[in-house]
């Protein structure tokens, strides 16, 4: 998680998700986030 940035809750951030290494980290925790596109 602290490679996404992620160090407190309810914190949001942007992450590109055309790359395949972020968006594996991303579906590995999914259960504890919240995800929506903007």
């Amino acid at each position: 998680m602290k490679s996404l940035n992620l160090r407190k809750m309810h914190q949001s951030v942007e992450v590109d998700m055309d790359n395949p290494s972020v968006a594996g980290m991303v579906n590995k925790i999914a259960h504890l986030l919240k995800i929506e596109e903007i």
